[in-house]
């Protein structure tokens, strides 16, 4: 691995660049760099896991599908994030449970299975790293969970208009794409996009979404849950 990509990698996961024993020394040796463009399948569902990986650059989303052709997203993972599918895959030598996606041109560090193996039973450093990491994930999927059963489909469509609008108050995203971050059919989010178009709190267009009044759709966001 150059020095630069070494860098790079680093800095997005600092605690990394402590651990100096002999078993993570190697396992440097043995990474590999790889690009994956925008919509790229990263790993999919029910297929075996071969790598633990790290994202230096770009965002992934992690989904699982349904049978009926729904999907939710579990989460999403920006440099300095690691992959709790995967994680859980390894350490249970499963198939994974969902499906991740690149969402803009990425690039990730692999570490292959075996070696991964290797480190963290031999580093305790590396261990230390992975259960933390695992830890915090399963805490936010739990978080989710909760979400999903106890608030109501418009709290969580408010909550998320806006979390991701960005500093013009527009969110750039279909009706389809919203569905899939909320885990919920697209013809629901229309429904409720409507309710919203009709009580002024946002402004409906193709492809994106305006925020109108932001001091009400807080109110509805956070509404006692159920």
């Amino acid at each position: 691995m150059d020095a630069e990509t070494k860098q790079s990698w680093f800095q997005s996961y600092p605690l990394l660049e402590n651990i100096q024993d002999d078993a993570w020394i190697k396992c440097l040796d043995k990474t590999q760099r790889h690009h994956s463009k925008a919509h790229d399948i990263i790993f999919h569902d029910n297929g075996e896991c071969h790598w633990y990986f790290f994202l230096l650059k770009g965002s992934i989303r992690v989904q699982k599908n349904t049978s009926n052709g729904h999907s939710i997203a579990l989460y999403h993972l920006k440099p300095g994030d690691t992959c709790e599918l995967t994680t859980l895959s390894l350490l249970a030598n499963k198939r994974y449970a969902g499906e991740a996606i690149a969402e803009t041109d990425s690039e990730l560090i692999y570490i292959s299975a075996k070696v991964f193996a290797k480190t963290l039973a031999k580093s305790s450093c590396f261990q230390q790293f992975v259960f933390s990491s695992l830890e915090k994930g399963v805490s936010e999927l739990i978080h989710l969970i909760e979400t999903i059963a106890f608030h109501h489909i418009d709290q969580r469509l408010a909550h998320f208009l806006l979390s991701a609008c960005d500093e013009t108050n527009c969110i750039h995203a279909t009706h389809s794409d919203i569905s899939t971050e909320l885990g919920t059919a697209r013809e629901v989010v229309s429904r409720v996009l409507k309710s919203f178009e009709h009580h002024h709190y946002v402004d409906l267009h193709r492809g994106w979404i305006k925020l109108l009044d932001q001091k009400k759709l807080h109110e509805i966001a956070n509404e006692e849950a159920m």
